[in-house]
């Protein structure tokens, strides 16, 4: 028999990975035939019963993957964002899709230090005319 805290471990990394009913159905039904289908009705019945989860990169229940970062409260060294190419801060789109890492951040200043996808760190406003700079990059 499985560990009930190994197959906790497995439903929130299910819940976590699978958002919608369509790819939790396809789940069960891959798993058809290979002789653990009860473990995954187990599994399955423990994710329906899950509290809601926080993105672990956003902070937020619903996860904000490619929005702009609008509230920086929850934003935590080791986040993950990308350039919001609506943003003027941003003087080329060469940097579209690459990853920057938060260092820091100082609320109070409204300023943000991150790592550079050249591994430089670099420190500078939130917001730049009024518009946030970065969006989330959630996996």
């Amino acid at each position: 028999a499985i560990s009930s805290a190994l197959l906790l471990s497995c439903a929130k990394f299910v819940k976590t990975t699978l958002k919608t009913s369509a790819q939790l159905l396809q789940f069960a039904t891959d798993q058809s035939g290979g002789g653990q289908e009860n473990t995954v009705l187990q599994l399955l019945a423990m994710v329906k019963d899950l509290p809601p989860l926080n993105c672990s990169n956003c902070g937020e229940e619903e996860c904000k993957d490619g929005q702009p970062v609008l509230s920086w409260d929850k934003v935590t060294q080791g986040c993950k964002l990308t350039i919001n190419t609506q943003s003027r801060f941003w003087s080329t789109v060469a940097l579209a899709g690459k990853v920057f890492i938060v260092v820091s951040v100082n609320q109070q200043e409204q300023r943000v230090t991150v790592k550079h996808p050249n591994n430089n760190t670099f420190e500078h406003s939130i917001y730049y005319c009024n518009m946030p700079v970065y969006c989330y990059k959630c996996d």
